[in-house]
């Protein structure tokens, strides 16, 4: 399991350490450079416009059908709704085509004005021809294909658009070859999973014991705490948050937003304690009251965060250093092992966190 992550993690593209890995407007504009024939297009051959303009039936490049690139622009103004300004994420005009792209990376629902953004192709097309694209993760192209076809959109996933695209070195400085190497790595990277890796059982037996934990929680802390806490399953968003182990989320409803994470992992439990949205100075007195911990970091994140807690067990109560590992990997982190008992002794566990967390 750890090799899933490190594997994900590892070498650690320059989008990522800023964290913009996700971000479409950075990724639709690193897109758009790859896709110029006169900019990055003629450092990887132009594979993405070719394997833009294969998802229409054309070979590029095609004087005929396609011609030569006119402009390109991000963002492409399409009027308001609401007040709200419309834009589509990537037009490029060529001689004898217009293409829109509406680029997605993470997201749950395709609510944008697609009968708007087309009006706008239509009337910058003139006479010629128009193709619409809905360029997004593998994962998530059928939920989206009946809404897009609907008004001509066509799906085109992101591993098809950067298929067999490889960096070609230009004689140029090595620091400015590894700039557009690495971009090109953060496009092919949006989809790319670790391979080989078989966790499949791991899944199976942590779901297993994620829903023997929600069904076999003391009565106490159902019938008195119903009211004042809910009880949810969570098994990652949509891809936003991938996750292997899985987690029982206890959290308070309303403004004070206490959550209780307890993530279900292979080595055992862990008990990460925060406050949803804000920085909560009474959750962090209360912690160093009574707890060790360190704070999360969880194999995804780049940083420790200052506002999320994970108890531990070490002496004396307040932060501790995870000695040059994530406080995920920390064993002493794992509070709660399995055993013939480990449900009861997770039970006792979350009715004194839950318990602290009632009195602030």
């Amino acid at each position: 399991m750890n090799n899933f992550y490190q594997k994900k993690c590892e070498q650690q593209s320059a989008l990522q350490i800023i964290q913009k890995e996700r971000s479409e407007t950075v990724l639709v504009n690193a897109a758009a450079y790859f896709l110029h024939p006169q900019k990055g297009g003629a450092k990887i051959n132009d594979q993405m416009l070719k394997n833009l303009f294969k998802k229409t039936g054309y070979e590029y490049p095609c004087e005929e059908k396609i011609g030569k690139l006119l402009c390109v622009k991000t963002e492409y103004p399409c009027g308001k709704d609401k007040k709200k300004p419309l834009r589509i994420d990537l037009v490029m005009e060529f001689e004898n085509i217009c293409v829109g792209i509406e680029a997605k990376v993470d997201f749950k629902n395709l609510d944008n004005n697609l009968p708007a953004y087309s009006e706008a192709l239509n009337s910058r097309k003139r006479e010629r021809e128009c193709k619409k694209f809905i360029l997004l993760k593998t994962e998530n192209a059928d939920r989206v294909e009946e809404v897009a076809k609907k008004d001509g959109w066509d799906i085109i996933n992101w591993s098809e658009l950067t298929k067999n695209a490889t960096y070609i070195p230009d004689g140029t400085a090595v620091g400015e070859n590894d700039i557009f190497s690495d971009l090109l790595k953060s496009l092919k990277g949006i989809e790319t999973m670790p391979e080989n890796l078989d966790y499949d059982g791991e899944i199976s037996k942590l779901d297993r014991y994620l829903q023997d934990l929600n069904q076999n929680l003391d009565s106490r802390i159902i019938n008195e705490k119903t009211k004042k806490w809910r009880f949810r399953e969570w098994k990652g968003d949509l891809g936003i948050r991938q996750v292997i182990e899985p987690r029982l989320v206890i959290e308070k409803p309303g403004r004070k937003g206490y959550t209780l994470d307890v993530c279900i992992g292979i080595r055992g439990l862990q008990f990460v304690i925060f406050k949803r949205g804000l920085y909560c100075e009474k959750l962090y007195e209360m912690m160093n009251d009574n707890f060790s911990y360190y704070y999360w970091q969880d194999y995804q994140d780049h940083y420790p965060l200052f506002d999320r807690y994970v108890i531990c067990e070490r002496e004396l109560n307040g932060p501790k250093f995870p000695e040059n590992v994530k406080s995920v990997e920390r064993m002493d982190s794992v509070v709660v092992k399995y055993s013939d008992n480990w449900k009861e002794t997770a039970i006792i566990h979350i009715e004194k966190i839950l318990k602290l967390l009632d009195g602030l």
